[in-house]
This record gives structure tokens, C-alpha cells and sequence, in this order.
């Protein structure tokens, strides 16, 4: 019987949780899009979703579908899984869709619980970290369309929740008994809480912040740690406690979220013990591997792997991919995407990419890298594209165009016209508007590029970029993820069918994830 259901709001960060949670026992299935009808197999189903910068009132919607869907699989648990950096802006969506399923379950708390150790990912002071680094001086600040200038998961939080936000310090983390008695009062003092009618929440019609001032929290600062600066932790001094937490819960009889620090595994096994029954959990991987695994667990069968043509993809232009592209091409033989021709022609680009892999596979059985950045540069419109902007190029009926779609910055990320803009980047931070159209057609190439090869005889796929995965996924025709070997911590081979029946393995990788080597030894764990 399936115990716990998980909505991820992109396709990496749904295996990321399915390694996780198969690591801690769990019998684990990847749904694309949509629940199966019955999943008598597995103890876990995560559905993977594209939600993370998708329109407020588009999110919300098909996370509660989800959840509705996952109930009738008799699901008794819910995870709702979001980036480890807690990529969002002030309207969401991780608020907005928290609120959606606390109200949709009518639970009255939610752990707020992004910190990941195994990736560097830790909660201090409610202050998050990216290794040492807080998160609003780390590289996440310079991101197109979240911009993570704050450091703060409480300031974070609040401008797009209408929940109470309260804070857990690491110090009632450390003692048990206290924070099991801290979410108890939290859980307990919001169960008065109006949660409204089943499955409604403040942001499923306007796609808006419950706030009248983005930014602007309506809730008392007692419970938060004082901040000389944003992005600082305020290291030997916090005003949080858990009776403070729990004494403004009694004030607001609002539903709760909790934010909670953890900085290593043994803070997140001691949140995983004392989370009341009934609880939403949220937050990022490092949570799920700290939950006591089934009763009477039954090992999960072993995943067939096919034998084939091996493909790198890597659309993402982080820092980290950009590192492992750079490595992987002096190894094997590898391909850029042609800014200009891209923009002149995307199909002709495509079977360039796809003609280059398939004349390697011919005289080599080495994998194929085909990647999109090398450098941040490369994403810069070429002069003729940016002189016309209004140019695209239609889809072919056989791959799925995005015309709801402007693009990022990053080729792995999605933007949405009617999604209100990021606030105005920093001094140090450039902003590059124009690059939009050229990291949508890149994804949209790639996709194009991964059909053809599979086509091709391409059987082992490596996908660098949570948007990048999410292209190729359904451009494949994929609808379920079966989690084999793992590669790296939240990197694992997955076997999976394409819409017409072909077995393939999927690897899909968060830009940020992996060693330098990634794209060399991924293939070790399966050879």
C-alpha cells in the first residue's frame, strides 16, 4: 500500500526526493504529471510537477490535483518537495502551494525543512547556507527569476504565505523532548485555525500574494532571529524559542509553518521522530532520508537497465555544469549549440546536433556530449536575434513547442509572461532581459535533439538542468521513473519507457548537483 505521497515542483528535485526516500526504504515511483491508479509496488509516489516558477494559481492547481489524485491511492503522509536554495519570489510558489495543501488536507502545520547536508544545504538561525555561504551572497542571487538576495528562510517565507511563520532554533532541535513539544503546541493551537473549504486557498484565483506589499510580513517579529543584514546570519544571539513560537500560534489560530534549523543528518533524524501525525512536510531531499522506513519493508526489485548509445545532455549554465561540460569535453566527443544558428533555424540546429552524435556513435562507443553553455556569455542573444525579437521558430508535430514561455537566464529554467517580475537585481548583479528567447529555444532544441537520438538507438541519457529534464522527459513521451543505481548524492539512474514503448535509463540532474566528473563517471554505476 502507498503510505506517502510527494508533489515535486521539477523533475530533478523528484528523483532528488526518490534516491532519498529508496535510500531510507521506501519502495519509490516517479509519476510524470500525474498519479498511476493503483501503485500496489511501491511504498512511496512522487509526482513530478513544473511548477516551481509556473504562474501562483497554475501551481497551486495542479498541486492540490496531485494531492487529490495521490488521496486515492490511499496516501496517509504528504511531501511537498521544493529546491534545497528555496528558489521563489515574494508571490511563491512555495507558500502559496504550502497553503493550497495545508488547506486541501485541513492539517494545521507544515515543517519548513530545505536543509540537504549530503549537498551542502544547511538551516541556521533560519538563516539558509549553500555549503559556507548564505544563500543570498551565494551564486543563487544572481538567478533571473528568483533571485535569492536573502539569506532568511523566515523573511523568505512570510511575504508569500498567509500561514503563521515561526522559527525552530537549533537548540530545541537538540533536545527531543522540547521539540517534540514545540510542534505539538504549533500543531495543537492552529487546529483552530479557518482553513475554509477543502482544497480553496488565498492564492487559487488571483496568483497573487496575500500581501498587499511584496515583502511586507503582516506578522509579529518576535518570533524571528534579529539580522544586522540581509543574507547574515546572526551567529550567538536569536529571540526565537519554541515557546515563543508557540505562544504567537495561540495568539493567530492561523495554520502554522514551521521553519526549522538542522545542520547535519542527526538534526533531521530528531525532526523526523518528533513531527506529529498529520503534519505537511516540505522542504528539501535531506528531510525524506531521515523518515522511519515502512513496516515490514519489501526490498524493492532490481531496475533493468537498457544497453545502448550513450548521450550527455547538460542545458543548465550553472557553475557546477559548467565545470562538469568542461571536464567531459576534453573526454569524449562533444557538441555546443550554435547561438546563431539556433536562432536562425532551430530545427536545422537540432539535426546538426543530432547528426554530429550520430557520426561519433559510428566510429566510437564512447558517450556523446551535446551541451548549451560553456560560458554565461553563451547565452546572449546573437546581434540578428536580439534585432528581432518578435522571430521564433514554429515546432515540428512531433516535439512540444512552450509558447507560454519567454525563457531565463538559465536553460534550465522556465519563465512565464504573466508571472509578476523579479525585483530589480542588486548593483552587482546584471540583468539580462534579452537573454529570455535564447534559453527557451535551447531548451526546446535539446528536447528535439534527445528524441531524434533516442531514435537513434540512444539508450542511456545523462540530463543536465531541472528545465532541461523536464523538456526531454516529455518530449520522450515518459509517464513513470523506476529509481535504479545511484551516481552522486541526489543523482540516480532511473529506467523508464518512451511513448512508444522503448526502454531507456534517464539520468536527470540539478544544474548544481554532482562532482566535477559527473558527466565522465555516471556510467560506472551501470556498466
Amino acid at each position: 500500500m502507498t503510505q506517502l505521497g510527494c508533489i515535486a515542483d521539477d523533475f530533478t528535485g523528484a528523483t532528488d526526493l526518490a534516491a532519498a526516500l529508496t535510500g531510507a526504504g521506501y519502495r519509490t515511483l516517479v509519476a510524470i504529471g500525474t498519479p498511476p491508479d493503483a501503485a500496489p509496488d511501491a511504498d512511496a509516489v512522487v509526482v513530478a510537477l513544473k511548477t516551481r516558477t509556473a504562474p501562483v494559481a497554475d501551481a497551486v492547481r495542479e498541486s492540490v490535483d496531485a494531492v487529490r489524485r495521490l488521496r486515492a491511492l490511499g496516501v496517509s503522509r504528504y511531501y511537498l518537495k521544493y529546491c534545497s536554495t528555496f528558489d521563489s519570489t515574494p508571490e511563491g510558489n512555495i507558500g502559496p502551494v504550502a497553503d493550497a495543501l495545508l488547506a486541501e488536507l485541513r492539517t494545521p502545520l507544515g515543517v519548513v525543512v530545505p536543509s540537504s547536508p549530503a549537498n551542502g544545504r544547511r538551516v541556521f538561525q533560519a538563516h539558509l547556507f549553500v555549503h559556507d555561504t548564505p544563500l543570498g551572497e551565494s551564486p543563487m542571487r544572481h538567478h533571473p527569476l528568483t533571485p535569492m538576495t536573502d539569506s532568511s528562510v523566515v523573511r523568505l517565507l512570510r511575504p508569500q504565505t498567509a500561514s503563521e511563520v515561526h522559527h525552530i532554533p537549533l537548540e530545541t532541535v537538540r533536545e527531543p523532548a522540547a521539540l517534540a513539544a514545540a510542534l505539538a503546541a504549533l500543531h495543537c493551537t492552529a487546529e483552530a485555525a479557518p482553513h475554509g473549504e477543502s482544497g480553496t486557498s488565498p492564492h487559487s484565483d488571483s496568483g497573487t500574494s496575500p500581501h498587499s506589499a511584496a515583502g511586507t510580513a503582516p506578522h509579529a517579529d518576535a518570533d524571528t532571529a534579529p539580522h544586522s543584514a540581509a543574507g547574515t546570519a546572526p551567529f550567538g544571539d536569536t529571540n526565537t524559542s519554541a515557546h515563543a513560537a508557540a505562544g504567537t500560534a495561540q495568539r493567530s489560530a492561523a495554520p502554522a509553518l514551521a521553519v526549522i534549523d538542522a545542520i547535519d543528518a542527526g538534526d533531521l533524524d530528531r525532526i523526523a521522530a518528533a513531527v506529529p501525525e498529520g503534519t505537511l512536510l516540505t522542504g528539501g531531499a535531506g528531510l525524506a532520508a531521515a523518515l522511519r522506513p515502512p513496516e515490514a519493508p519489501v526490498p524493492a526489485a532490481p531496475v533493468a537497465l537498457p544497453q545502448g548509445r550513450r548521450l550527455v545532455i547538460a542545458g543548465s549554465a550553472s557553475a557546477a555544469t559548467r565545470e562538469q561540460v568542461a571536464l567531459a569535453a576534453g573526454e569524449m566527443p562533444s557538441v555546443q549549440v550554435d547561438r546563431a544558428a539556433l536562432a536562425a533555424d532551430l530545427l536545422g540546429e537540432a539535426a546538426r546536433l543530432v547528426g554530429f552524435a550520430i557520426t561519433s556513435w559510428e566510429s566510437s562507443d564512447q558517450p556523446v556530449l551535446v551541451y548549451a553553455t560553456a560560458h554565461l556569455d553563451d547565452l546572449e542573444p546573437p546581434p540578428a536575434a536580439a534585432a528581432h525579437p518578435e522571430s521564433t521558430t514554429p515546432a515540428s508535430a512531433d516535439a512540444p513547442a512552450h509558447p507560454d514561455r519567454t525563457g531565463t537566464a538559465s536553460a534550465d529554467t522556465p519563465a512565464h509572461p504573466d508571472r509578476t517580475a523579479p525585483a530589480p537585481a542588486p548593483a552587482d548583479t546584471p540583468a539580462h532581459p534579452d537573454r529570455t528567447g535564447t534559453a527557451a529555444r535551447i531548451e526546446e532544441c535539446l528536447a528535439r535533439v534527445a528524441a531524434a537520438a533516442v531514435g537513434a538507438g540512444a539508450r542511456r541519457l545523462v540530463v543536465a538542468g531541472g528545465e532541461t529534464s523536464g523538456a526531454v522527459t516529455s518530449a520522450l513521451g515518459v509517464q513513470r521513473l523506476d529509481i535504479g543505481p545511484a551516481i552522486a548524492p541526489g543523482v540516480v539512474w532511473a529506467g523508464a519507457e518512451t511513448a512508444d514503448g522503448t526502454p531507456i535509463a534517464l539520468a536527470l540532474k540539478s544544474g548544481n548537483f554532482g562532482g566535477p566528473h559527473m558527466f565522465i563517471d555516471a556510467w560506472k554505476a551501470i556498466s
